[in-house]
């Protein structure tokens, strides 16, 4: 792998204890690019610079050279330079770290901060945020649903965030990202004071204006030619004694909670910083919001450990505001900074999936730890002689790899902990890395295509896969086509991470073992890119191949498709082949009613007074009829136009206001009996074991893919008007889900709803 790199730096070759031959690669920077070989008497020294660039170091077992693992050691100050320490782990699998340690260094400049830490995702019953020490913070919805059921908690939650209570029910469809609540433990202030450190320039100092060269115009920020003064604090204001609670109640509620968080390193993970400019009420101590002013950093990412090293600058505009006004002629003040973390998933669209509460008062050397919940973030993969196709979306597709692209049902069967069915309906029962459960669904929308085209445990003579190409057909006997859907990954710039594109591209290829190469479209393939030619590609989407929009191959009519992967080494030869099968069926539900009234007998009528009112006679002692048990029809469907069926399940529910009710179903005879709240009720048939039965709706029970005509009427003894009461509302829903998913949500559709009320005027 590769590290994201900030600013100048000298890189260093401190020790080699490996056999195999080593280097190290430098891209991206301004200057400074080039692969160093390391391998002695004389070792090279690097100077580098730029706003990012990468480095990586490289081994050759004898196949050619390829990426090492890399560890990041914290960094010092070393007189008067940041260092730090990059170590490798090389394909002779030691594990010691020692292949190959590079040491990085660079001054340290006042206006310069390096932030370093450990990145984990937490996880199990902890209601807050286990990095945090002085402050109680709540990052995720979940946990503050469950510490509103605490008494103590929710006491000083309402207190201090009463806007975000109660919270919506149900959750809404897609919410925004969540953003973290902090309860101070120390104080009543929610925000300690903003802090600026005074520094005086010491005599020595060089002046810009006699700078002789570029290197001497920037001596006037070295940190060794400054002196600190003080640190000035910003006044609180008292307002604050308004949202007192209980912090020692607090305090031990988090002492015990937080021993029982489980915690486990994020490797490989980008983290994205932004600087907080707080709003005038967090500057009076008031609680933190997440309203304020920000300013983009930058990004890090970690090690195969989780950790990771930042560096950013802060410009003299940004440095100096109204709070430091006490300072005398020559003194310089710096705002300690407010940072905040962010993990950001920028493909197949861009999406925060978590925002950290901020670490106020950041000094130029501080290490920050960030803890994540573990459902925020996707789990990063890395191949370990897997297959070709490993993981859709978040769904690992178990079995053996299908190396002849056989239709046979035993090679079709994907099966391990998910199985994934000779048609391509897919039952996922993996719920810690998929994040849910189900049983038969289709597949539909845009579907993240994972595999392994990079051995990371690979042997010498083991090809380099550079190209791969992905062939899809909806019959056994018909042709192959081509995927040509652009693909694109996000690659390290000088400017931050950007999307390129991957594919396809015409390439030339020994095709299905013919004699002379043929031009078809094809990928790159980046994660050889990235773990043998040291390239900055973005770690977390190097094992995504293709995000396949399916209806593409739906092509309007559901069923199965089979999608064939096939890579190429550098020369062109066909070194690995995996098939599956999809069911792709984005076809929705047919939910709703038909034209409802009442069954009136021949030579009555009722009075219709329009939108679902009606007026119904109850008798007189003059022998006129009694409408109040006239019998009421109400057609209804639920519906997959899917022939295969994918409805999970479907109600068909009632409900009376002023009062409760029951009735009485008349017809058809499948449904018919007394109801209290629930007309009709379905969910899928399973015969036993893995087999998956179709269910398709309403025509699983009445053999039609027309209305049902469910026929209501009160239950014996009763009427549609209680005695005494000259006006009622029956309400009528239906409820539906479909299983479906695209390996990301829960396994299902959104609910389908459907609804119609039935007004009754006594006359």
């Amino acid at each position: 792998m590769f590290i994201p790199m900030q600013g100048d730096w000298t890189i260093r070759v401190k020790s080699k204890s490996a056999s195999f031959p080593q280097q190290f690669k430098i891209s991206g920077a301004a200057t400074g690019n080039g692969i160093y070989a390391a391998n002695g008497p004389n070792f090279p020294t690097v100077s580098a610079t730029g706003a990012n660039w990468s480095i990586a170091i490289q081994h050759n077992n004898g196949s050619g050279f390829q990426t090492s693992n890399l560890r990041l050691r914290f960094p010092q100050i070393v007189g008067s330079n940041y260092e730090f320490d990059l170590q490798s782990d090389d394909s002779g699998n030691d594990g010691d770290f020692n292949d190959l340690i590079l040491t990085c260094s660079t001054p340290v400049r006042t206006n310069e901060y390096l932030i370093y830490g450990n990145v984990s995702l937490y996880s199990g019953p902890c209601l807050w945020n286990p990095c945090f020490r002085d402050w109680l913070v709540i990052d995720s919805r979940e946990s503050l649903v469950k510490a509103l059921e605490n008494k103590s908690l929710r006491d000083a939650i309402e207190k201090v965030y009463k806007e975000r209570i109660p919270l919506p029910f149900p959750p809404e469809p897609d919410p925004e990202p969540f953003r973290p609540l902090m309860l101070n433990l120390l104080n009543d202030f929610q925000i300690p004071p903003q802090e600026i450190e005074v520094l005086s320039p010491k005599a020595v100092a060089i002046s810009e204006k006699s700078a002789k060269s570029a290197k001497d115009a920037v001596e006037p920020l070295l940190l060794a030619n400054y002196k600190r003064e003080r640190v000035v604090k910003t006044e609180l204001a008292s307002v604050v004694d308004t949202i007192k609670y209980n912090r020692l109640e607090l305090v031990k509620l988090y002492d015990v909670a937080r021993f029982r968080c489980r915690k486990e390193a994020a490797p490989y993970t980008n983290l994205q910083f932004e600087e907080y400019d707080r709003t005038t009420a967090e500057k009076a101590g008031l609680p933190y919001t997440g309203t304020g002013d920000r300013e983009m950093l930058g990004s890090a990412a970690t090690d195969a450990f989780g950790n990771y090293i930042f560096r950013f600058t802060q410009y003299f505009g940004s440095l100096l505001d109204e709070l430091f006004t006490d300072g005398t002629s020559g003194e310089v003040g710096y705002i300690r900074p407010d940072i905040i973390g962010k993990i950001v998933e920028t493909v197949p669209v861009y999406k925060l999936a978590y925002e950290s509460a901020p670490r106020f008062n950041v000094n130029r050397l501080q290490r920050i730890d960030y803890c994540i919940p573990k459902g925020n973030i996707r789990p990063s993969r890395q191949c370990f002689n897997g297959n070709l196709i490993g993981t859709l979306g978040n769904v690992v597709i178990d079995g053996a790899q299908n190396t002849t692209a056989s239709f046979s049902n035993a090679a079709l069967t994907r099966s391990g902990t998910n199985i994934l069915s000779p048609e391509g309906i897919i039952t996922v029962k993996d719920t810690e890395i998929a994040g849910f459960a189900v049983k038969c669904a289709c597949w539909a929308g845009r579907v993240d295509v994972k595999g392994c085209m990079y051995n990371a445990q690979r042997n010498p003579n083991d090809p380099i896969i550079r190209y791969y190409t992905i062939r899809y057909k909806k019959s056994q006997g018909a042709e192959w086509q081509y995927v040509v859907q652009h693909h694109v990954n996000p690659i390290l710039t000088n400017t931050g991470y950007k999307n390129e594109l991957t594919g396809p591209f015409p390439t030339d290829l020994f095709v299905d073992g013919a004699a002379a190469k043929t031009t078809v479209s094809a990928y790159k393939n980046i994660q050889a890119e990235t773990f043998v030619d040291g390239i900055p590609w973005k770690f977390e989407e190097l094992s995504c191949i293709m995000r396949l929009d399916t209806a593409i191959y739906e092509a309007d009519a559901p069923g199965t498709v089979y999608f064939r992967v096939d890579a190429y080494d550098g020369a062109g030869n066909n070194v690995g082949t995996d098939m599956i099968a999809l069911y792709i069926s984005n076809a929705a539900l047919k939910v709703g009613f038909g034209n409802t009234g009442f069954v009136v007998p021949a030579g009555q009528t009722i009075e219709n007074l329009n939108c679902g009112l009606f007026r119904l006679f109850d008798g007189d002692p003059a022998g006129e009829t009694n409408q109040m048990r006239t019998p009421f029809k109400l057609p209804y469907l639920v519906v997959d136009s899917d022939p295969r069926g994918f409805v999970d399940y479907y109600k068909l529910s009632f409900s009376k206001c002023p009062t409760a009710a029951s009735l009485n179903v008349t017809a058809p005879g499948a449904i018919a009996g007394n109801t209290t709240s629930v007309i009709d009720f379905g969910n899928m048939t399973d015969p036993a074991g893995n087999d998956c039965g179709n269910f398709r709706g309403t025509p699983a029970k009445f053999s039609s893919d027309d209305l049902v005509e469910a026929v209501v009427e009160p239950v014996a003894g009763a009427e549609w008007l209680d005695p005494g009461v000259e006006y009622s509302v029956y309400s009528f829903s239906l409820e539906a889900q479909r299983r479906v998913t695209n390996g990301y949500n829960t396994g299902k559709s959104g609910t389908y709803y459907a609804n119609t009320t039935l007004g009754i005027l006594r006359k």
